[in-house]
């Protein structure tokens, strides 16, 4: 074939190959864009709520504005931490209560503040939250200092209203209730109320009520932004009023208009909240007035799982299950010192002795470089030699100085690495980090000559039951350590307790949709075939396994790559710069890094291109014999 023939398919073949490139490119990068922005939607300052279900996001920035000092809303706030696994559970209750009772949101708010958020640390201290979920009732116009009115948790949304109306009545009774709130007490004198009604009002509704219900309460709730309405709740022991309108049953609904003295019963199936405020919606919508539906009692939201959402938008990591990384182990380290403890406001007593004896194995056993070594073992000195109590600028004082230096002996902070499949990623790196503690000491321990092989594991239980967030696992936990002094003899049988009590963890949780990660025991098959015989562990194999994983630590870093987009800065941000980091990473690594640059040059080169391609076309036109139809330029360029 000619040669000019050959150059000119290449020509073509390039040419198109570069559109299509571009288009490519151009598509992939929209996706990504999508994916982005669906992924920082869900993660950046919601934590386990976002607007959609109802729930006030409160953070340190908004929480004095919305709770305090309020002179109309009470709000009944949910303390949380995002990753404990009870916090999950429970979110789709209190997104249902949340929605459940939205047409009151002028008198109460439901809200929730994440615990989790190094934003909300101080909050959460100041406020004494200590269990998560907490529930706390805040009426209106509550002082700084208050910390609210405990709540029982509860999965039942109608045990939840319930307890609302219960506190809102007690704020009536305090005189610390909104200046607009409806009374949703039980009337005592009908006669007189029903001859003290506005003029705007046209129709009147009477909930005979039994003692101790509170539908009547909650349709007057329900119903009270409707201006031409008029709900009264009159309760069965009410004789006068039940005698006066002949009712037999209880509870029944009345409704009649303003000036008329025809009282009509409304039917219903049953007698809950639900049927009451269907038929007075049917009634009203017959009178021209419109009124929104409720969200049922019984009606549980879909839980959101962050995994699923990762999985979607993340490409899966080529990263062994059966490694430990030291960027894992790493943020174990800073969530416990930088963001654990100091959710307390002071150590003291058998907190105060958690306190000294977690840092001092960490100090000893981290796996850490010679600089973080000293660096940790300064900081472990001061904790342990502190004189009596200490208060939580005290531990600022002794931690800040090795908190700042964090940069010359840890890796960049950018998110975790195995544990990053993980919805529950803080849970899992500290069972990392305890792991690696244990085996380091079987180790090391000669150095500090320590021979307590319940050093390590009594740190931890002490940890645990101080300290840790989800005060339901601590429980699981400290009974399983019951057996500790029993069972642990040597290190090596450290080494093997705690990895004993991690897989009754897993096998509990074996079911549990919450974690992100299906949860085996461990190790695997496949990672370590001869810790098994049968059905049976061979817990030498297992031991020599554990002392190998927990020993040959990674320091795989994760991916640096350029990004181009930066992290949401919304004021509801309740994710560190960390998490968004890496999240952001992970994000663009999964599909094709391209930029307006990249684009442009794509069409530079499609441009360029199909230029050469023209002159060619007329080269080869000029040289067939066709000079003749061209001008003298084209000529001149043929000849050249």
């Amino acid at each position: 074939m000619d040669p000019k023939i050959v150059s000119f398919l290449c020509y073509v073949q390039a040419s198109i190959l570069s559109l299509f490139l571009c288009i490519g490119l151009s598509d992939q990068r929209a996706v990504s864009l999508n994916h982005k922005k669906l992924f920082h939607d869900l993660i950046s300052g919601q934590g386990l709520y976002s607007s959609e279900d109802k729930v006030l996001i409160l953070n340190a920035t908004n929480f004095n504005s919305s709770v305090i000092m309020n002179p109309n809303q009470a709000l009944v706030v949910e303390f949380y931490n995002a990753w404990c696994g009870h916090c999950i559970r429970y979110a789709p209750t209190w997104k249902n209560f949340a929605r459940n009772i939205h047409n009151w949101k002028d008198v109460v708010t439901v809200g929730a503040v994440d615990c989790s958020a190094e934003i909300n640390g101080q909050l959460c201290r100041d406020y004494e939250v200590m269990a998560y979920p907490t529930l706390r009732y805040f009426p209106p116009n509550s002082p700084f200092g208050f910390y609210g009115d405990d709540m029982k948790r509860m999965f039942n949304i109608n045990d939840l209203r319930h307890t609302t109306i219960e506190a809102m009545e007690k704020s009536v009774s305090d005189n610390r209730s909104g200046a607009s709130w409806p009374d949703v007490k039980a009337t005592e004198n009908l006669t007189e109320a029903l001859a003290e009604l506005p003029s705007e009002v046209e129709f009147i509704a009477i909930m005979f009520d039994k003692l101790k219900s509170f539908v009547g309460a909650e349709l007057i709730l329900d119903f009270h932004k409707v201006q031409k309405l008029k709900i009264f709740s009159v309760l069965e022991t009410d004789s006068d009023s039940v005698k006066l309108y002949d009712v037999k049953e209880f509870p029944s609904l009345y409704v009649k208009q303003s000036g008329s003295s025809k009282l009509t019963q409304l039917p219903v199936r049953n007698t809950t909240r639900e049927d009451f405020y269907d038929a007075m919606k049917d009634f009203l919508g017959k009178n021209g007035i419109s009124v929104p539906k409720i969200s049922p009692s019984n009606a549980a939201p879909e839980v959101l799982n962050p995994q699923q959402i990762f999985d979607i938008i993340s490409q899966e990591q080529t990263l062994s299950d059966d490694k430990v990384y030291q960027l894992d182990l790493e943020m174990a380290l800073r969530h416990v010192l930088f963001h654990e403890l100091r959710m307390r406001k002071e150590f003291a007593g058998e907190s105060l002795h958690a306190l000294k004896h977690v840092i001092r194995v960490i100090a000893r056993y981290f796996p850490v470089d010679p600089t973080g070594k000293a660096l940790l073992q300064q900081f472990s000195n001061d904790v342990w030699n502190h004189p009596g109590s200490m208060t939580i600028d005290q531990y600022n004082k002794y931690v800040e100085p090795f908190e700042k230096e964090t940069s010359k002996y840890l890796l960049s902070p950018g998110g975790y690495m195995n544990c990053a499949k993980s919805s529950t990623k803080p849970p899992c790196s500290l069972w990392l980090l305890f792991h690696t503690l244990t085996v380091q000491a079987d180790a090391k321990h000669e150095d500090y000559n320590d021979s307590d092989p319940l050093d390590v594991l009594r740190s931890m239980a002490g940890y645990v039951k101080n300290f840790f967030g989800c005060t339901e696992c601590a429980h699981h936990f400290l009974g399983m350590a019951a057996t500790m002094p029993s069972e642990v003899v040597s290190f090596n049988k450290s080494i093997l307790w705690l990895w004993n009590a991690h897989n009754k963890v897993n096998a509990r949780l074996s079911n549990d949709s919450v974690g992100g990660r299906l949860k085996i025991q461990f190790p695997s098959a496949i990672n370590c075939p001869k810790c098994r015989n049968g059905n049976e562990w061979n817990e030498e194999e297992v031991l020599d396994h554990l002392k190998s994983v927990y020993t040959k630590i990674s320091y795989h870093p994760l991916p640096k790559v350029e990004t181009t987009e930066s992290p949401s800065h919304r004021m509801n941000d309740a994710v560190s710069n960390d998490e968004i980091g890496y999240r952001e990473e992970v994000l663009i690594s999964s599909s094709v890094n391209i930029n307006f640059f990249d684009i442009g040059f794509c069409i530079g080169l499609y441009a360029f291109s199909a230029t050469v391609l023209l002159f060619i076309c007329i080269k080869f036109l000029v040289k067939r014999g066709n000079r003749k139809k061209f001008n003298p330029f084209l000529e001149a360029f043929g000849r050249g």
